[in-house]
């Protein structure tokens, strides 16, 4: 099976300051994972894109980790605008 808890911890021992993923990554990483075991201070903020983000997992990412949270575009979004 997959290592659900494996990002926090990446961050936390790589002492990443951005981390991108969609949004059922961030999603898995609030339901599995013991967020408050692990340093994420040196994390400025996370990045989402590929699908829409609900404003619920927006506002638990928020409170759970203090970290802002932002949706970009990829290149399939950007399409729409060339």
């Amino acid at each position: 099976p997959r290592d659900r808890g494996i990002w926090p911890r990446l961050i936390a021992s790589q002492r990443a300051t951005l981390f991108a993923a969609v949004p059922s990554v961030y999603r898995q990483i609030l339901k599995y994972s013991e967020l408050s075991e692990h340093d994420l201070s040196s994390l400025r903020h996370g990045v989402t894109a590929g699908e829409a983000l609900p404003p619920d997992l927006h506002a638990a990412w928020e409170a759970a980790t203090g970290k802002p949270l932002y949706e970009a575009l990829g290149m399939s979004e950007i399409s729409t605008y060339v």
